[in-house]
């Protein structure tokens, strides 16, 4: 009898270390639950953050992209309107030249006839002078 006394708090002893076990694996097991979904969650705020940075990042790229297309064409056109001012500078140059020629020209034969005309006045001033003289 004394052993049944015995075996019987042992028995609820058991019983209850049995219980206690058995919530604290339950508890273990719904917090092992709890961290398994608090890390989907992180997992999944996590990957949408590195998607919107992600897209922040292609946005961002496109737009220099854009840029350098935009500055490229503008590079181009300074380079034809650098070529079309060179090509304008050599035309007038030439034109410069042509024109300077033609004024040399012109100004020796302005200095040709001043001279044909002063050679004409004094004859005509002879002339005169003789028709003068013989009357």
């Amino acid at each position: 009898m004394t052993q049944d006394v015995i075996r019987d708090p042992l028995g609820v002893k058991l019983d209850i270390t049995n219980y206690a076990d058995l919530i604290d694996q339950n508890q273990i097991v719904k917090w092992l639950e709890d961290a398994h979904h608090q890390r989907e969650e992180y997992s999944a705020k996590e990957k949408e953050n590195l998607n919107l940075r992600l897209n922040d990042l292609l946005e961002e790229r496109e737009s220099c992209i854009s840029e350098l297309k935009t500055k490229d064409e503008d590079v181009i056109a300074a380079q034809i309107a650098v070529q079309q001012l060179q090509e304008r500078d050599q035309l007038l140059s030439a034109q410069n030249e042509m024109l300077k020629t033609n004024k040399t020209n012109l100004m020796r034969k302005i200095a040709e006839l001043d001279d044909m005309l002063k050679k004409l006045i004094g004859k005509q001033i002879t002339q005169h002078l003789s028709q003068l003289l013989r009357i």
